[in-house]
């Protein structure tokens, strides 16, 4: 077997360490591998995937894996991977991928038709788009590039590999003599990815707009972040990092140095008191403002330091694991290191599976249950539905 062709060679810093990397053409051998990884990453989290409910059928992932080992056998089908340049030469693993093929305006469009309706669903989202803007004729584009997805595994993500990826995208439309290339970046990341390599915006949906036109409601954690709303909610965190001497505990490698830590995961709270009642706060974007609408919304609900009379109390600022190292315990003992600040009761909303299993495992209790339906007519929002409520959990301290 020839050896793949090296398309570059690059470093990022993860962790304080430098690792080399290299985007090569993806060997034949690796196709199923990256082929059932894209799958599962597009069911949890791309976003026409998500809105469709792809995740919550199996037979519909099991039939859009197909679907995609069959996009591999194209005749114009062509992907690259990210992997560790161990100076070797072997490729023994990837770290993101990017998949395009070649397509020309004579070929007729391949009629999608699927047995399950979510992946039907998918695919009029994805026409939808296209719907607004066609590049081919745009452009007068007798051959050109027809993406076919790109993804970094999240432990990788935000280094540059994205930005890489994009580049050699440029790179392998050159040699093929494709003047242009564009595709839709529907998240954050690969937005700024673009951005950052010099790509150009020509078209630009709102998702509002594309959910009524597709008749699906996209999840919040699926739309691009307003860049006025990451302003305000970044310099309220640095705010409340510096007014509040928040209590902050961090998961970690025990390597011996202390010096240069990977943080795996982090919990975060802060002790407030009766006496100081929290600042009032003002914020300029609308999604910050109704953020702020449903934290107080739930504390309305259920506020621990009433019911149980506390003064002072522990008040949650978050707490959150790494995706990489999710299912390992992690969360457990982030919660179980809560305990031990001399406060009777400890709370907090439980929002994830994770968090809510973790949590019952460390023996804390459900004081108040919230179905993320009723929340959506409350709040006038849409929340994802796994799971389908959120927990306010507590854990008793004998003291």
């Amino acid at each position: 077997m020839s050896a793949s062709k090296v398309w570059s060679k690059f470093s990022v810093t993860k962790g304080g360490d430098v690792i080399n990397l290299r985007v090569v053409d993806m060997p034949e051998n690796l196709t199923v591998e990256v082929m059932n990884f894209y799958v599962n990453y597009l069911a949890n989290e791309d976003f026409a995937c998500k809105a469709a409910g792809i995740a919550k059928n199996p037979e519909a992932i099991e039939e859009m894996r197909v679907s995609m080992l069959d996009f591999a056998k194209e005749k114009g089908f062509h992907a690259v991977i990210c992997c560790l340049d161990n100076g070797d030469g072997q490729i023994k693993d990837f770290i993101g991928a990017s998949m395009m093929a070649q397509v020309s305006k004579e070929e007729p469009m391949p009629e999608f038709k699927f047995k399950a309706e979510e992946l039907n669903k998918m695919y009029e989202i994805y026409f939808g788009l296209e719907s607004y803007y066609d590049e081919a004729k745009e452009f007068g584009l007798d051959s050109y590039f027809s993406d076919r997805g790109l993804f970094v595994r999240p432990e990788y993500r935000n280094l540059g590999v994205e930005q890489e990826l994009l580049k050699i995208r440029r790179l392998i439309s050159k040699e093929r003599g494709i003047s242009l290339i564009g595709t839709w970046m529907t998240t954050q990341d690969l937005q700024k990815a673009a951005e950052n390599e010099g790509w150009e915006t020509a078209c630009e949906v709102k998702y509002e707009e594309l959910g009524q036109k597709c008749g699906v409601k996209f999840e919040a954690d699926t739309v691009p972040e307003s860049e006025e709303a990451m302003e305000e909610i970044t310099e309220f965190v640095l705010n409340s990092a510096g007014n509040e001497k928040p209590q902050v505990t961090v998961c970690c490698y025990d390597n011996g140095d202390d010096d240069n830590i990977e943080v795996l995961g982090v919990s975060i709270m802060t002790l407030v008191r009766k006496s100081e009642p929290p600042p009032k706060m003002e914020f300029k974007s609308e999604e910050m403002k109704k953020l702020m609408e449903i934290v107080d919304g739930l504390t309305q609900i259920f506020d621990e330091e009433k019911v149980f009379n506390l003064d002072p109390c522990f008040s949650d600022r978050g707490l959150v694991v790494c995706p990489d190292y999710r299912g390992l315990g992690i969360a457990q003992e982030l919660l179980k290191v809560r305990l031990e600040y001399g406060i009777p009761v400890n709370g907090a909303w439980m929002t994830s599976y994770g968090t809510q299993k973790a949590a019952a495992r460390d023996g804390w209790e459900t004081a108040c249950e919230l179905q993320y339906e009723d929340l959506d007519k409350k709040f006038n929002v849409t929340f994802p539905k796994n799971p389908p409520s959120t927990k306010f959990m507590i854990a008793k301290i004998a003291l």
